[in-house]
C-alpha cells in the first residue's frame, strides 16, 4: 500500500512538471521595429491673426530679406489729426512727414549685421531590440544623465511584446557620442538621423524683433506727444499690439535657439520576450510556507511510511534572476499506515538548499505552472537513528503571485551515517507560501 501511495505521489509530481514544461509561454508575433515618432515641429506664421488685426502690417517682403516694416496710424479728434511721428529710415538717411492718414516705415538693421554662423537642428529616431525593456530603458536614462540631457517622454507598455518609447534631449555637442553609445543598450534595428538648417528663419525672426522694437520705441515717443484722450487711446492700442507680436516672435526665436542647442532623439525599445506575469522587481524579500508532507523510508529491514507537516523559510530574491532562492526546510512526521518502526514512531529532518527555475519558461514569473529543480543537504532522523541526508528536488508551483504561492514538490533522498546502514526515502509534499 505504501509503495502504491509513493508511486502515485511521484507520478503526480512528474505529470505537473511535464505539464509546466509544455505550457505555452505566449504566442510571439514577429516584433515590429518601426521608428518612434518625434514631436512635431510647430509651424509659425509671422503674419498670424494677432498681427494682421493691428493697424500695422508685416510686409511679405521682410521674409524675403528686404528691410521694410510698415506702420499705419491715423486718428482724429475735434477735426484735428494726430500726425504719425514714424518715419521711413534707411541706413544713412531719415525723413518724416505728417498727415491725417500716413504710412511710415521703421528702420531695419542691414542684413550684413546678421550672424553668418549656421543654425542646425539635429534629430534622430532609433528602434532598438533589447532582452528586457525595463533594463534597457534604465540604461538609456543613465546615458542621458551622463550626457547632461533630459527626458521629455517615457512611455512603457507590457503584453505579448513589451515595449517602451522615450524622447530625450541632449546638448547638440553630445549628439554623435550619445547616439553611438546607444548601441550598448541593444541591437539597433532601425535608425534615422536628420539635420535641419534653420539659419534663415533665425535671421528673419531677428529682423522682425529689431523692427518691432523700433516700432515700440516710436509709439512710445508718440504717446509722450499725445495730448487728446483719443490720441492716447489710439497709441496705447497700437503699443499693446506691437508688444504682443514682439513677445510672440521672441518666444519663437527662443524655441528655435533651444532646438539648435539641444538635439531631440526618439528611442523605441522592443523585446520579443513575453512580459512576465510576476516581474523580477516584485519578488518578495522573504517567504514563509507551511506544507503537509509524507515520507516513504525504504530500508533492508522493511519500508515504513510517515505523515506530518513542515515549515519552509525561503529567500526568493537571493541567487539571481533564475533562482528560486535559498531555502531552509524543517519537517516533523509520525509513522502511519500500520507501519511499525523498530525504535521510534517519529521522524524529522532539517535541510538547507536552493532551487532553480527554467530560464526557457520565464524563470518562474508565470502565474501558473512554474517547474523548478533543486538540491538539499542536512540532517534527517527516522527510527531514532540520525543520518546525513542529501536530496534532489523537483517541484511545480501550481499557482503564484508576488505574495501567494501553492506548491507541489517531491524529494528523492539518500541517507547515510547510521549503524543500520544507508537507506533511501521519497518525500512528496503540498504546501503554500506567503511572501513579504
Amino acid at each position: 500500500m505504501l509503495r502504491v501511495l509513493a508511486a502515485v505521489a511521484l507520478a503526480l509530481a512528474g505529470l505537473g512538471l511535464v505539464t509546466g514544461c509544455s505550457a505555452p509561454v505566449r504566442a510571439r508575433a514577429a516584433p515590429s521595429y518601426g521608428l518612434p515618432s518625434l514631436p512635431p515641429r510647430p509651424s509659425f506664421d509671422p503674419k498670424a491673426p494677432e498681427a494682421s488685426k493691428g493697424s500695422y502690417d508685416l510686409n511679405d517682403s521682410l521674409l524675403s530679406g528686404k528691410e521694410v516694416y510698415t506702420v499705419q496710424q491715423s486718428a482724429t479728434s475735434g477735426g484735428g489729426a494726430l500726425g504719425s511721428a514714424l518715419a521711413k529710415v534707411t541706413p544713412g538717411r531719415a525723413s518724416s512727414s505728417t498727415g491725417a492718414s500716413a504710412a511710415r516705415a521703421v528702420a531695419l538693421p542691414g542684413t550684413e549685421a546678421a550672424k553668418d554662423d549656421e543654425k542646425i537642428e539635429r534629430e534622430a529616431q532609433l528602434a532598438i531590440q533589447v532582452k528586457d525593456v525595463n533594463e534597457g530603458a534604465a540604461r538609456v536614462l543613465l546615458l542621458v544623465k551622463a550626457h547632461e540631457g533630459s527626458v521629455t517622454k517615457d512611455q512603457r507598455a507590457s503584453g505579448a511584446q513589451s515595449s517602451a518609447e522615450l524622447i530625450v534631449r541632449v546638448p547638440s555637442s553630445h549628439f554623435d557620442a550619445f547616439t553611438s553609445e546607444l548601441a550598448s543598450v541593444g541591437e539597433i534595428r532601425n535608425r534615422s538621423i536628420k539635420s535641419v538648417d534653420s539659419s534663415l528663419e533665425h535671421k528673419d525672426l531677428g529682423i522682425l524683433v529689431d523692427n518691432l522694437e523700433a516700432a515700440l520705441a516710436r509709439y512710445r515717443a508718440l504717446l509722450e506727444k499725445a495730448t487728446e484722450p483719443l490720441q492716447v487711446l489710439a497709441v496705447e492700442r497700437e503699443l499693446e499690439r506691437v508688444r504682443s507680436d514682439l513677445d510672440r516672435i521672441k518666444g519663437r526665436l527662443a524655441f528655435l535657439r533651444d532646438r539648435v542647442a539641444r538635439a531631440t532623439i526618439a528611442i523605441a525599445l522592443h523585446s520579443s520576450e513575453a512580459q512576465p506575469d510576476v516581474p523580477f522587481a516584485r519578488k518578495p524579500q522573504i517567504s514563509i510556507g507551511l506544507r503537509g508532507s509524507s515520507l516513504v523510508d525504504v530500508r533492508e529491514s522493511g519500508t515504513n511510511g510517515y505523515v506530518g507537516s513542515g515549515l519552509t523559510l525561503r529567500l526568493p530574491s537571493s541567487g539571481g534572476e533564475t533562482a528560486r532562492g535559498f531555502i531552509l526546510d524543517v519537517d516533523v512526521m509520525r509513522a502511519c499506515c500500520k507501519a511499525r518502526p523498530e525504535r521510534s514512531a517519529w521522524g524529522y529532518d532539517i535541510l538547507l538548499g536552493f532551487d532553480l527555475y527554467s530560464d526557457a519558461l520565464q524563470a518562474g514569473r508565470r502565474h501558473w505552472l512554474n517547474p523548478y529543480l533543486g538540491a538539499r543537504v542536512g540532517f534527517a532522523q527516522t527510527q531514532d537513528r540520525g543520518d546525513f541526508a542529501a536530496a534532489g528536488v523537483f517541484g511545480l508551483e501550481i499557482f503564484k503571485t508576488s505574495v501567494l504561492m501553492i506548491d507541489l514538490q517531491a524529494r528523492a533522498m539518500a541517507m547515510v551515517g547510521n549503524p543500520d546502514g544507508p537507506h533511501a526515502a521519497l518525500q512528496p509534499s503540498l504546501g503554500f507560501d506567503l511572501g513579504f
